[in-house]
């Protein structure tokens, strides 16, 4: 049995891959506090957390959802 996954595939396919997967159009989730958990769009990867520092974002290691703070209304 052939297999698809980029799991099975050489080091330099899975470059390959990881290329076109960053051309997809980014996702971006804001946060009202500093510390968020992640688990996929579709709850496909195990559940991690992260703390956003100031003025700054965390991306998630599994899915590339870019976590940023949400800015207070009052100091723009």
């Amino acid at each position: 049995m052939v297999s698809t996954s980029y799991h099975n595939l050489p080091f330099y396919h899975y470059r390959k891959w990881k290329i076109v997967r960053t051309m997809v159009e980014e996702v971006i989730i804001y946060s009202e506090t500093d510390r968020v958990s992640c688990m996929g769009e579709m709850n496909d990867h195990p559940k991690v957390y992260y703390t956003i520092p100031k003025g700054g974002q965390v991306v998630c290691g599994y899915c590339d959802i870019i976590f940023r703070l949400k800015e207070d209304e009052d100091e723009i």
